[in-house]
Formats: structure tokens, C-alpha cells, sequence
């Protein structure tokens, strides 16, 4: 995903879109990510979607892997969206993306669900695809991870949480 720009973010998103369709999907649910092409690139998914006739729920991946910078655009891009879509200037839905929790710090976690909160939105996030988020919460961020989802503010009305393999139990 590091390598994908404005066309190609397009491009990907009219391929997959039009293989969904094609499978029989009505709507596809996507935590884009595109650290190098973030502003804008929730429409140019929108526009992809609405050329092959299909709805969406979008989110950008917030993450601090890509640093500081780039955590700010994902935050942006998530917020410019659910403007657009609180002012019904899209038949589409919108979430606020989170990559892996292991990949956040607690600010960042802070700021996602605070912008969740504000639009009422929920969060689409990455989490527990491996026990390394354990091993980070535990070691490196001194909590848990349950206290991590907990901070998060992920158990609310609309959110995705991807993958789970590892969820404690």
C-alpha cells in the first residue's frame, strides 16, 4: 500500500469494487490505507464505488508507523469524509480507521476515539491478528490489551473490529 497514488488508489478501488459486484456484493466495508496518497483518497474510493454502481463504509488507516505526519493526515482524511458524509453529500457510510493497536500509540488512540465520538461515528480497526498486540500492550505500552480497546472506545454502535484471532478471553 506504500507504493499506491491518487491513480492508483482509483484504479485498485474500481478493480475490487467491480470484483465485488461481480461476486455479488451490494456493499463493501474498507479501511483504506495509503500513506503516500491519503488526501482525497476516500473519494477517489467513493467515485470507484459509485462508478460500479455499489455502496461503501469507508475509513483511512490511522497509524503511526508512517510517523507523526501521516497519522495527522489518516485523522484528517477520516474527519474530512464524515463531514461529507453528516452533510449527506454521499450515499456512502463512514468510520474512523485505526490500524493494529500495536501500531498506535495511547495519543493516537485518544485522538481516534475522540473523533468517533464527536461524529457519533463508529471505529473500524485492526486488532489481536497475532499475540504480538498482547506482547506490545503488555511490555512496551505497560496495560493491557483489553485496557487498550477499552481507551479506545471501540465497544460503541457501528464498529468493525477486524480479524480478533488473538482476542484474549
Amino acid at each position: 500500500t506504500k507504493a499506491l497514488d491518487d491513480e492508483l488508489v482509483l484504479t485498485s478501488a474500481v478493480v475490487g469494487a467491480a470484483m465485488a459486484a461481480k461476486a455479488g456484493a451490494a456493499c463493501v466495508v474498507d479501511l483504506h490505507s495509503s500513506p503516500r496518497a491519503i488526501e482525497g483518497s476516500l473519494d477517489r474510493i467513493e467515485a470507484a464505488l459509485d462508478e460500479v454502481g455499489i455502496r461503501g463504509v469507508l475509513a483511512y488507516e490511522t497509524s503511526d508507523r508512517d510517523g507523526r505526519g501521516r497519522r495527522d493526515g489518516g485523522l484528517r482524511e477520516n474527519r474530512r469524509f464524515l463531514d461529507k458524509v453528516a452533510a449527506g453529500k454521499t450515499r456512502h457510510a463512514g468510520l474512523v480507521g485505526a490500524h493494529a493497536l500495536k501500531t498506535l500509540g495511547d495519543d493516537s488512540l485518544d485522538a481516534i476515539r475522540e473523533l468517533a465520538d464527536r461524529y457519533k461515528a463508529g471505529i473500524h480497526v485492526h486488532l489481536a491478528e497475532d499475540t504480538a498486540d498482547e506482547i506490545d500492550a503488555v511490555k512496551l505500552r505497560g496495560s493491557s490489551l483489553s485496557a487498550r480497546l477499552e481507551r479506545l472506545g471501540l465497544a460503541r454502535r457501528g464498529s468493525v473490529a477486524a480479524h480478533g484471532v488473538h482476542l484474549p478471553t
